[in-house]
């Protein structure tokens, strides 16, 4: 037994100065993770005080760090191995709850089980119109299309509560939400006579079913729906919701009638969310909430003429930022959450601007907020707002993206690339916004993709640096390695 355990130790022992001295050896090669760049636009001077950092671990062992200073093109490495597995750490998912029309459109699929199993999990005015179609199918197969009166089966527009993270306070654990009646709280009369689509596809033997179910409006109008929502972290999760029609060209855009909402209107509501000590597993680690709707409350009821409106907070937690679309025209509107009272609005982008940036009432927007500073995503711009210092925010870049300078070479392959995510950086005078994505090499006859990166600088709404920069660890793009960025302005 000393024997084998003398053995053993020498082993640990020679495994210990393995991993020592492969790591004194590599270290070396490590400490070479660089940026590499190439000025596209404007000086290195432009870029005094900016700073990209990159925390970079490959296989959860290999730890690589890098700092590039863009004003001298210079990096400032390090790296080393670890015994210890990487873990990690992530954000979390957000947690979101929206009024959603969602469920009046289904269309699904099944092989096996039982029909009327199967039609169990529909809700009722669904599980009814799929029941009219089964009943008219003579025998186990068959199929039958046809056209059914939606307000023959409703009294109001079927409406649903999208969760993620979020649950209700009903004490059911098979239906957490069972206190909530969403129709009753948020309803909206039928847009008219609102004619929907049936079809049923049933193939059955022996109590072994495949089919095919569709549901979808046919009258040549969509019914739609815009609901966002941000978590404050006072506990309460603030939405919106606008239910619109329009044709199947995406015009005659028409709001539905929400004077039965809560506050008479479309607009924004909250609603007490308690934190779970627990905690919601899903791809990341989430704290999950657990939504009050007695506690249901309108903030703010939009004009009748807001067309799109998305919504984020500022850092304080105190003041909601609005993103409407109105006449063809972008509005930023801040709405004091004690209050609910409008502390600013302001006309961001005229008509002709938002034709230049292709924003219209479909654009989506992504919010970026540091202190005074919010950036938003939408369309093929950036639109940049930051607070004065008096309270109230003011334009500060409206830039079409797309414009931004690439390298020659790139162009020359035909190699298209996409942004898949960006950092920005605010320090009172200049915008610095760092970009990461991917470089689809199809048409260069290589296997696979590669990361790219850009840093752009912009001063007064105009851009005075552009640079792309590349890494060694480019080109292991989907393999194993994690990364982490972090930009800076001094």
């Amino acid at each position: 037994m000393r024997g084998r355990a003398r053995a053993l130790f020498a082993l640990a022992a020679l495994a210990l100065a393995l991993c020592v001295g492969l790591n004194v050896y590599l270290s070396g090669e490590q400490s070479k993770l660089a940026y590499t760049g190439e000025v596209l636009y404007g000086s290195r001077e432009e870029a005094e005080g900016v700073s990209i950092a990159m925390h970079a671990v490959n296989s959860r062992h290999q730890h690589l760090n890098t700092t590039y200073y863009p004003v001298s093109g210079e990096n400032d490495s390090e790296g080393h191995w670890s015994l210890a597995t990487y873990k990690w750490e992530y954000g979390g998912i957000e947690p979101a709850l929206s009024i959603t029309t969602a469920g009046i459109n289904i269309g699904f699929s099944w092989s096996g089980g039982e029909v009327e199993r199967i039609f169990e999990d529909l809700e009722g005015w669904q599980r009814e119109m799929a029941e009219y179609a089964r009943a008219r199918i003579d025998g186990e197969s068959g199929r039958w299309s046809g056209k059914l009166l939606l307000n023959d089966y409703v009294d109001s527009l079927p409406v649903h509560l999208f969760a993620r993270c979020v649950k209700g306070d009903s004490t059911d654990p098979e239906n957490p939400w069972a206190n909530v009646d969403v129709d009753e709280l948020f309803c909206v009369p039928i847009p008219g006579e609102v004619w929907m689509d049936v079809s049923l596809s049933l193939s059955t033997s022996d109590g072994y079913s495949e089919g095919e179910l569709d549901i979808s409006p046919s009258n040549g109008r969509f019914v739609n729906s815009d609901s966002y929502s941000v978590w404050a972290s006072d506990e309460y999760m603030y939405f919106t919701a606008l239910f619109y029609t329009w044709d199947e060209n995406g015009e005659n855009f028409e709001l539905l009638d929400g004077s039965h909402l809560p506050g008479g209107g479309w607009g924004i509501w909250r609603v007490r969310c308690a934190s779970e000590n627990g905690w919601f597993y899903g791809p990341t680690n989430t704290e999950t909430l657990t939504a009050d709707f007695d506690t249901l409350e309108s903030v703010y009821t939009f004009p009748e003429d807001w067309e799109n409106v998305q919504l984020t907070m500022d850092e304080s937690g105190e003041r909601l930022l609005l993103l409407s679309f109105q006449d063809g025209e972008l509005y930023l509107t801040v709405i004091d959450v004690a209050s609910g009272d409008v502390a600013q609005q302001t006309k961001l982008l005229d008509a002709s601007e938002t034709a230049r940036l292709d924003i219209d009432r479909h654009s989506y927007a992504d919010f970026y907020t540091q202190d005074s500073f919010t950036a938003m995503l939408i369309g093929n711009g950036m639109v940049a707002v930051a607070n004065t210092g008096a309270g109230e925010y003011e334009l500060v870049c409206a830039y079409d993206l797309t414009e931004l300078p690439a390298p020659e070479w790139l162009e020359a392959k035909g190699n298209y690339y996409w942004a898949d995510d960006y950092l920005f950086a605010w320090d009172g005078e200049r915008i610095a916004v760092y970009e990461q994505g991917v470089v689809d090499n199809i048409s260069s006859q290589r296997a696979w993709n590669e990361a790219y990166h850009r840093l752009s600088i912009f001063r007064d709404g105009e851009l005075v640096y552009s640079e792309w920069l590349t890494t060694q660890l480019d080109w292991a793009y989907l393999n194993n390695v994690t990364r982490e960025y972090e930009l800076k302005m001094e």
